[in-house]
């Protein structure tokens, strides 16, 4: 078919019983990540060309814990940036893992970026 299947860890799919503990805000999520990571890994292993370890961290963490935007709807910039840390850290995580295990397929992260045109010349526009 051509179709090359690509495996996210996290997409926006975090149990529900990890969340009602403060969810990536707590640093217990780390060694749970490290464990799931490292579970997946074992049970797919080469078969996976494309692993991405985590999708759109600051969409999970900025929207989700800073401005409320996104499940779980939180507004609280402490909890934004701990959840922050806490999914870059697990995507370092699983990057090690997959390295340790001797995975041949291509690991990496998917970020959500825009590109920005000042709205004219002036420095303050540029600047800002």
């Amino acid at each position: 078919s051509g179709l090359i299947p690509m495996l996210t860890l996290y997409h926006w799919d975090l149990p529900q019983w990890i969340e009602d503990k403060g969810g990536w805000t707590q640093r217990e999520i780390v060694q749970h990540f490290m464990t799931y990571a490292s579970v997946i890994m074992d049970r797919f292993g080469q078969r996976i060309s494309w692993w991405n370890t985590i999708n759109e961290p600051y969409c999970a963490s900025i929207l989700g814990y800073g401005t409320g935007e996104h499940a779980p709807g939180h507004r609280n910039w402490k909890e934004a940036f701990t959840a922050a840390h806490h999914t870059l850290l697990c995507h370092g995580i699983a990057i090690k893992l997959h390295k340790e295990k001797g995975l041949t397929g291509k690991i990496g992260i998917t970020l959500n970026m825009e590109h920005v045109d000042a709205a004219s010349e002036r420095p303050e526009d540029v600047a800002a």
